[in-house]
């Protein structure tokens, strides 16, 4: 299963990830503008959008945003969450892959960022391509904010198995757990169950999604190759995220 078919099996139920969705948008508007505003940013490109989790809070805290993703079902589901925040009109929402946006977006913004561990989704190869994409849409002065799990820690303990939540949805309850495999060195295999609980019975899904984890001197090897300088590193309980500015020299 790729990606793009992964988010269209979870888009409908991706919310129940978390505890409190909304109050993941509040954290997350809150630690981005603590990184952006410093910076004089007014325009954001959020080149992974999901269900929009990042978007809303940008565009709720004033900055202009341009969301994208390669799923058209989380596309759709950030717009409806979008217009319900009444923050619809200050995003642009577009379908697309993160490592081609320039061919229908030209800039350029003040930011740009893609968290929620999207990038690990790109294989070797694209995630050069799409670090030369997003430079090439940033302003000469821009930052790009770049999310993913602590993939030192993860790769050195190999957990296989990650609770999610359990929730209900329409009274029935439902169940959600990874297992994570690591068929070589460079590959990690996240299963993500579905378990529904229905009276008597129990229905299961299963949805497979590929990552392609890197390592912290890996990803700054990765950036400083094509066209940023690391920043700064932030480290936060369920992710690490990096801040990159452009190497105008590159």
């Amino acid at each position: 299963m790729g990606t793009a078919e992964y988010y269209r099996a979870v888009a409908p139920h991706y919310h129940l990830f978390y505890e409190d969705w909304w109050e993941t948008v509040d954290r997350e508007r809150q630690r981005l503008d603590a990184l952006l505003a410093p910076r004089g940013v007014h325009t954001v490109l959020d080149a992974s959008c999901g269900t929009g989790t990042q978007t809303i809070g940008l565009a709720q805290q004033g900055y202009l945003v341009t969301a994208c993703d390669v799923s058209s079902e989380m596309v759709a589901e950030a717009e409806q969450r979008a217009a319900a925040a009444g923050v619809g009109g200050r995003i642009r929402f577009a379908v697309h892959d993160m490592a081609a946006l320039d061919e229908i977006l030209t800039g350029p913004y003040d930011a740009a960022i893609t968290v929620g561990n999207s990038f690990p989704h790109l294989e070797p190869g694209r995630r050069e391509q799409a670090l030369r994409t997003l430079r090439s849409l940033l302003s000469p002065a821009g930052v790009l904010v770049i999310g993913m799990r602590n993939w030192d820690k993860i790769l050195n303990e190999r957990p296989q198995f990650v609770q999610r939540r359990v929730s209900k949805v329409n009274g029935h309850r439902l169940v959600m757990f990874d297992v994570w495999d690591y068929p070589n060195d460079d590959e990690i295999t996240f299963t993500t169950f579905f378990l529904w609980h229905d009276t008597q019975t129990w229905r299961v899904e299963t949805h497979t999604l590929t990552y392609y984890p890197l390592r912290a001197v890996d990803f700054m090897r990765l950036a400083q190759a094509n066209g940023f300088r690391v920043v700064e590193q932030v480290d936060h309980p369920f992710e690490r995220w990096w801040v990159l500015e452009v190497e105008r020299d590159a």
